[in-house]
């Protein structure tokens, strides 16, 4: 096509004969351009150059780096370039550039507080931790409890934390509980589920931890091999979001992988478990309800 055809070619090649071979093999109506016709020695204007609208533009180059030097040192000559505010309606005192002096006769006091300053979660309800009973979910079970969280659920199929890291949230407020639950298994899911609705707060938020590793090349993974990696986190996400189609929650959220977006090599069945999740919480948000992902 016509308009497919490069119509300049700019030549900013180092000598190396580069430009060169480029430039044989483009059409003949492209019109080329050296380095050598943008960069002279000597200074040059041309003919048809308004010499009052180049005095301007070098004029309002020099005050603007006069403003820019003035304001970079109390030394400048910030006289000239300082206008104050009731001084605006005389068209002589100010250009362009000046810069207004605007003072404000009273104070505006604005609060300023951290993020964990207030608590972030509810007292009256149940967080659950799904699939994140290790370092990882243990940290986030203490942050939601600092910040506010009333009753903190860890399940995972082999949940194996220790009597005294459960018993240092005595006194906290929060009340954190361990559960056993193959994320794989619908009957299990909404064995366990059921179980925390009865006897825990409502629920306000779920996250999805739940993984298994099995590295292998993809021309060398089998059915077993995919549906190991695939099950925990497809599957788990799909019973959780079936329980929880419509719930107001405070949060959905799906760990992910960066592996889902990079690659990582022997990962493909993960990569696209991760996938997945990416997909599904998208879809949740579609739905109106909360669903989110984090790509770890």
């Amino acid at each position: 096509m016509p308009s497919a055809k490069p119509t300049h070619f700019l030549d900013l090649t180092a000598s190396t004969g580069l430009g060169l071979r480029i430039s044989q093999i483009l059409p003949s109506t492209c019109h080329r351009i050296e380095i050598s016709s943008l960069i002279r020695n000597e200074s040059t204007v041309a003919s048809s150059c308004n010499p009052n609208a180049l005095a301007n533009r070098l004029r309002e180059t020099y005050l603007g780096d006069k403003l820019t030097s003035a304001l970079a040192s109390e030394q400048g000559d910030l006289k000239d370039l300082i206008v104050a505010a009731d001084q605006l309606n005389t068209s002589a005192t100010y250009h362009a550039t000046s810069a207004v002096h605007w003072p404000s006769t009273g104070l505006v006091k604005v609060g300023v507080s951290s993020i964990n300053s207030t608590g972030l979660f509810s007292r009256d309800r149940t967080y659950l931790l799904v699939g994140l009973t290790g370092k990882i979910g243990q940290s986030i079970a203490k942050w939601l409890v600092a910040n506010g969280a009333g009753c903190v659920c860890l399940i995972s199929r082999n949940p194996n934390i220790k009597p005294a890291w459960i018993k240092s949230f005595q006194g906290t407020g929060g009340d954190v509980k361990i559960y056993s639950m193959d994320s794989t298994d619908i009957t299990s899911v909404e064995s366990v589920m059921n179980e925390i609705r009865s006897t825990c707060p409502p629920i306000g938020g779920v996250a999805h931890g739940s993984m298994v590793l099995h590295d292998s090349l993809f021309s060398k993974m089998t059915v077993e091999d995919m549906q190991t990696v695939l099950a925990p986190k497809i599957d788990g996400a799909i019973y959780l979001d079936q329980l929880f189609y419509d719930d107001d929650l405070d949060f959905f959220v799906l760990f992910s992988s960066a592996a889902c977006v990079v690659g990582n090599l022997g990962q493909a069945n993960y990569a696209a478990a991760n996938g997945y999740l990416n997909s599904l919480s998208r879809q949740r948000r579609r739905r109106g309800v909360a669903g989110s992902t984090f790509d770890i």
